[in-house]
């Protein structure tokens, strides 16, 4: 069975783009176009499909902030992941440099999601389900988001179509 998946971000596109695009819908939305526009599409992809990629906002800076926007869309709490924050915590040691509220930030993952570590930078990528749709959240950083996508998404979509979650 092959699901239906919607994919938000600049590279997502590109990440999606070697898979099967039947029953694929993708969107490029820019953080730019601001909080509003991400709840839109976040909203129109979990009514479309049963799959949910997408790429980006997950950094320290000010205007990274797609998991927020995710937390408040599905009425979610944001919570530390005590994992990643020690991650960070030994990162930021290892660098000589303090770990920084910004920093911190990449720790916070809606209640009820978890996470997969990315071996190529500090925000993690991030899953959670809404209804009956699995949403992934992914750097946007291309190295960060393939290694995250192919080492952790791919085989966790699959795993959800063997056992027929999907």
């Amino acid at each position: 069975k092959v699901a239906k998946w919607w994919a938000i971000g600049i590279a997502t596109a590109q990440l999606v783009s070697g898979y099967k695009k039947d029953k694929t819908f993708k969107t490029r939305l820019d953080k730019a176009e601001g909080v509003g526009k991400i709840k839109e599409a976040l909203l129109l992809a979990t009514s479309r499909a049963d799959i949910v990629i997408v790429t980006g906002g997950l950094g320290p800076t000010a205007d990274d902030f797609t998991i927020e926007v995710a937390a408040k869309t599905f009425k979610k709490k944001l919570v530390s992941d005590p994992q990643i924050l020690n991650k960070l915590e030994q990162l930021f040691l290892k660098w000589g440099r303090p770990l920084k509220e910004n920093n911190k930030k990449q720790a916070l993952i809606p209640e009820g999601a978890w996470t997969f570590d990315n071996r190529f930078g500090t925000a993690p990528g991030i899953v959670m389900d809404y209804k009956k749709v699995r949403l992934y959240f992914l750097p946007g950083v291309p190295k960060e988001m393939k290694n995250l996508f192919d080492d952790s998404v791919l085989p966790d979509i699959l795993s959800l179509n063997k056992e027929s979650k999907l």
